[in-house]
């Protein structure tokens, strides 16, 4: 879930019985320097409170709205298209449908030759194709018509399952970040401002950058929501 700039993973660690895990490159850990320079070795509990933190503060009001503005607008626009194409796709079809019945006419009457029965299956499945593209249409135009309310309400029911995920154990809240990044994983980079610790950032299925960092000093603000990424593009 974690990754290292270099590409390798980044894992916990153990550095001793009784010692708390920390995390680390895998790539410099077993392979050295050679493989990855990223020496860091960070404690596992201040990325894990880090990345939480950052995530809770992306389910924001703000975020939500966005979010049901940005569906409703995609789904308008595919409506807007699919007005457009519809006719072309209708008459398509029928004409398809047509051809379909007369191969199956003349496979009834006995004449059902192999290079019949191929023309049959090819032409099955386009009036297939058409049917799918066609009821595609249909569901972007019922969709459009959800008001935005009612979409508002289905992504907050999404959204607490997930919170709900954020609040549990570790391996609970692991599951609700697979829910989230659209790649599964966090890219993982050393700060290069003095301070030993990572900045993180991966791309949330809100469409919206799920980013921050984390020190290995003690200072709270190290982490969290003021490095929180702008809305993608």
């Amino acid at each position: 879930m974690l990754v290292c700039a270099c590409g390798g993973a980044i894992i916990a660690m153990a550095r001793g019985a009784g010692k708390p895990h920390v995390y680390g490159c895998s790539w410099n850990c077993k392979k050295g320097a050679a493989a990855c320079g990223n020496n860091l070795r960070l404690a596992r509990e201040r990325l894990d409170a880090a990345v939480l933190a950052c995530l809770a503060q992306a389910f924001s009001t703000s975020m939500l709205d966005e979010a049901v503005e940005r569906a409703l607008t995609a789904l308008r626009e595919r409506r807007d298209r699919g007005t457009s194409r519809r006719p072309a796709l209708e008459r398509e079809l029928a004409a398809v449908e047509v051809g379909v019945r007369r191969l199956t006419d003349a496979v009834a009457k006995g004449k059902g030759t192999d290079v019949l029965l191929e023309k049959l299956e090819a032409e099955a499945a386009k009036q297939r194709d058409l049917q799918h593209r066609l009821a595609e249409l249909d569901g972007a135009t019922k969709a459009v018509t959800l008001d935005a309310a009612r979409l508002t309400g289905a992504l907050r029911a999404a959204v607490a399952d997930v919170a709900k995920l954020l609040g549990q154990s570790t391996p609970a809240a692991r599951q609700a970040l697979r829910k989230v990044l659209v790649e599964g994983r966090l890219r993982c980079e050393p700060l290069t401002d003095g301070r030993r610790g990572y900045r993180f950032s991966g791309r949330g299925s809100f469409g919206k950058l799920i980013a921050g960092c984390v020190t290995t000093d003690a200072n709270p603000g190290g982490y969290g929501g003021p490095f929180r990424g702008p809305p993608s593009q």
